[in-house]
């Protein structure tokens, strides 16, 4: 059942277990008619506290996702516990029904109107800017280092500041084990909700486009009153690396990730060699498979790609600024960024290994990440 406390306007509705059990007791001793549901929306306070968990912001960062139609996503459960002790959560780490629960106690989601006995979500817009800026804060994102990076973006799209903002947010997202099996689709759904908020840019991801008589997709075009940027997405997952590691291999995909943090020059993550348990690139380090001329390299994808009609059109239109970018996500911890121009060409790799600690600061008024600019590649390396 869905509720909603609201006698002067239609609003969705919204199931607020806390807000029910005070309505009720309202009732009892007064009338509904002056209800006054103080604590409908999702309390801050309980967020703050709630997104301590790996558990619950990837539930929230789940949620946060849009689908097409501006809409956002649906968590499918098959149970919710009736009762538990909130000093219990911590030994239900992976028991996502527990935490739905408390979430949907608390307001954070609601039940699908449109299928409510399987899928819940958020229930409004205000509940996910609350969400978002609590996810933000934990990661120790501060509002106005994104909102810089979205103006720079919103007037020219260059997305480079808020690459790095995303592999700052992603290493500190990305602590539990599975969340090293994201793909493309996961890591673009995540910037999608979390950078690109601005209601100066258009964002559609998964932009089709043709080549040789085929169909093929380009992960995103972002585009501006002036201008229209193309983004080819690549995700390595860490289990297909070899990252040399000083701990036991019991917990290997952390180990691994905080080895990969640790290193601060993109020319040694190029260097990295895919594992034998790649079926496809075993043995080739990074950059051999990024440059290698086969069909199914990056460079020669993203050579197709922008040969095709749709993104020549764009690329050849005189009224629009045209960037191109292939971006690779490296274990969940990197993320290397080359330009690519309107021939479908990587840029070059000249200036490779030169910190621009100081550009960075100055140009982008963000945190002082350690970075290589690869002439056309800028790669955040923290």
């Amino acid at each position: 059942m869905v509720y909603n406390f609201c006698s002067s306007e239609t609003v969705n509705a919204v199931f607020n277990t806390a807000t029910c059990i005070q309505y009720f007791q309202w009732c009892l001793r007064y009338s509904h008619s002056h209800f006054k549901a103080s604590h409908s929306e999702v309390n801050e306070a309980f967020l703050d506290l709630f997104t301590l968990a790996p558990i619950a912001r990837n539930l929230l960062s789940r949620a946060l996702e849009q689908e097409t139609d501006g809409s956002y996503r649906s968590l499918e459960y098959t149970e919710l516990k009736e009762s538990f002790k909130l000093s219990g959560l911590g030994n239900m780490e992976e028991d996502e029904s527990a935490w739905l629960a408390y979430l949907l106690y608390n307001g954070a989601l609601t039940f699908d109107s449109k299928n409510p006995s399987k899928f819940m979500k958020i229930p409004n817009k205000i509940a996910a800017k609350r969400i978002a800026t609590a996810i933000l804060n934990r990661f120790g994102m501060k509002a106005k280092d994104i909102e810089h990076a979205l103006d720079i973006l919103s007037r020219t799209g260059e997305v480079g500041p808020i690459l790095m903002l995303y592999q700052k947010m992603m290493s500190k997202r990305d602590v539990g084990w599975g969340d090293f099996d994201k793909t493309e689709e996961h890591h673009v759904a995540a910037v999608s909700y979390s950078v690109f908020k601005s209601v100066l840019v258009k964002l559609q991801p998964e932009f089709t486009v043709t080549h040789n008589k085929r169909h093929g997709l380009v992960d995103m075009v972002i585009s501006g009153k002036n201008w229209a940027t193309v983004i080819e997405c690549k995700t390595i997952q860490i289990d297909y690396l070899k990252i040399p590691t000083t701990s036991p291999a019991a917990n290997g995909r952390l180990n691994k990730a905080s080895a990969l943090s640790k290193i601060s020059d993109a020319r040694e993550v190029l260097k990295l060699k895919f594992d034998a348990n790649d079926k496809l690139r075993p043995g080739k380090t990074i950059e051999e498979w990024v440059y290698g001329s086969d069909d199914e390299s990056p460079q020669s994808q993203v050579k197709r790609y922008f040969e095709s009609p749709e993104i020549t059109m764009l690329a050849r239109n005189d009224a629009l600024k045209f960037r191109g970018h292939l971006v690779i996500i490296v274990g969940n911890r990197k993320v290397l960024c080359w330009d690519v121009d309107k021939d479908g060409k990587l840029g070059a790799l000249e200036r490779m290994g030169q910190y621009i600690e100081q550009e960075t600061s100055e140009k982008f008024q963000l945190p002082c990440l350690d970075c290589d600019y690869h002439g056309g590649l800028k790669s955040s390396v923290a």
